[in-house]
């Protein structure tokens, strides 16, 4: 299960954009577990590569998911101003 914060702002994005979400989480879950087993199997060289590549689609899934976020403004107008 996601973090709500995660689950909010895919809510928020279009339906392509939901696919590439989805396709990127699936991608970056099957390096995860190919970095596993190459570990497993001795190959450290591979399991680093995998690693690298899934931190690559994690970081690409974290700009289409705030490609949708908008910061809330202050509560208050005066907590725009810090006065002197």
């Amino acid at each position: 299960m996601l973090p709500t914060h995660i689950e909010t702002l895919y809510a928020k994005l279009p339906e392509k954009q939901k696919l590439v979400a989805v396709a990127l989480h699936g991608q970056a879950a099957a390096l995860e577990r190919c970095a596993v087993q190459q570990s497993r199997a001795g190959n450290m060289h591979g399991a680093r590569r995998c690693t690298h590549d899934a931190e690559a689609i994690r970081e690409r899934l974290e700009e289409v998911l705030l490609s949708v976020w908008q910061p809330a403004p202050p509560a208050h107008a005066s907590d725009w101003v810090r006065p002197c």
